[in-house]
């Protein structure tokens, strides 16, 4: 049985900077790591080693730093690693970056695909499911305990949703996303990086990755000017960042102390009439009309229309749709 796990190597989350006029995270000089989840991946695979031909490959997108944090992933267990490292691959938004995961993927074949839930310098979860998309795998993400079943031709996992959790089976080959539970928080030792380091690292180019590239390949298609078309970096991404904000807490902070609920109740809701009788003054507006009580609508017009995707369950809308039709009302 052969496993790849996917890891990004990443700012840590203390230290990270913006460039604000380019748009994007700075890394020169800034500590980085493994992605937390992208570890526990590494740990889990690691686990699930159970015969002598099984193989853990640890596969990362990024500058040649990078490797140093496929080093640690070799420590804790992974047989191989593979850094995919390219200037052509610089601005690589999540599509561009699961192309070129998921060529590189191609050429292994492996069993079981596993990818952190996502990563902490941009937070979107979205290359792993995108990746099991390129490659026309199942996806199972949120993940916080996974085993191979009997026979290892399939998987039997526990995912987190917003009422709960949920178990799946699911035939192999697939592609998981982890996240807290899945594996111990496993750090190596001198000994172990040390044994680490000596083992060597394969590099892979764009070049490399298209070379193989066939008619089957992800992404590939018959018309000759989507097949020239850029695949990777600035150039192959249909996203990209127009802006950089810093967001700072507004709230008050009021903590309700030594108060029965209903007298917390009570005084929580004084205290947002309040406020809304202070934005009232200031707009000029009555209380009802400034806290969105009262707000234009276009009946019939489809050009000023917002559509909400609604996600039910067993006991109702979710609660994210609540928030989408917020957002969508404001």
């Amino acid at each position: 049985m052969k496993i790849a796990v996917c890891m990004k190597y990443v700012p840590i989350i203390a230290r990270i900077q913006f460039d604000y006029a380019a748009r994007t995270i700075v890394r020169e000089g800034v500590p980085s790591e493994v992605n937390p989840f992208d570890l526990l991946g590494v740990i889990k695979a690691a686990q699930l080693k159970a015969a002598p031909g099984d193989e853990v490959v640890v596969l990362t997108m990024g500058p040649p730093a990078a490797a140093e944090g496929l080093t640690q992933c070799l420590a804790l267990g992974a047989d191989r690693a593979m850094l995919l490292s390219d200037r052509a691959l610089a601005g690589s938004d999540t599509l561009a970056t699961a192309r070129a995961l998921a060529l590189a993927l191609a050429r292994e074949q492996p069993d079981l695909i596993i990818c952190g839930r996502n990563s902490t310098d941009g937070e979107t979860g979205q290359v792993g499911p995108e990746v099991a998309e390129l490659l026309d795998l199942p996806h199972i993400s949120a993940v916080r305990r996974l085993d191979v079943l009997a026979g290892r031709q399939s998987i039997e996992a526990e995912r987190i949703t917003d009422e709960g959790f949920q178990t799946l089976q699911c035939d192999l080959p697939a592609l998981v996303c982890v996240t807290e539970g899945i594996a111990p928080e496993l750090y190596p030792n001198r000994a172990q990086m040390e044994e680490a380091a000596a083992k060597p690292t394969e590099q892979i180019s764009c070049a490399d990755l298209l070379s193989g590239q066939s008619a089957d390949s992800p992404d590939s298609d018959d018309d000759d000017d989507a097949a020239d078309a850029p695949q990777f970096g600035a150039d192959g991404s249909p996203t990209w960042v127009s802006e950089i904000r810093l967001v700072e807490p507004n709230r008050l902070g009021v903590t309700l102390t030594d108060a029965t609920p209903a007298e917390a109740a009570r005084q929580v809701a004084e205290a947002v009439r309040e406020r809304l009788r202070e934005l009232a003054a200031v707009t000029g507006e009555s209380s009802e009309t400034a806290h969105g009580a009262a707000q234009p609508r276009y009946p019939g017009r489809r050009e000023r229309s917002l559509w909400v995707v609604a996600e039910s369950t067993r006991s109702g809308l979710a609660q994210v749709t609540y928030e989408l039709l917020g957002k969508a009302r404001e």
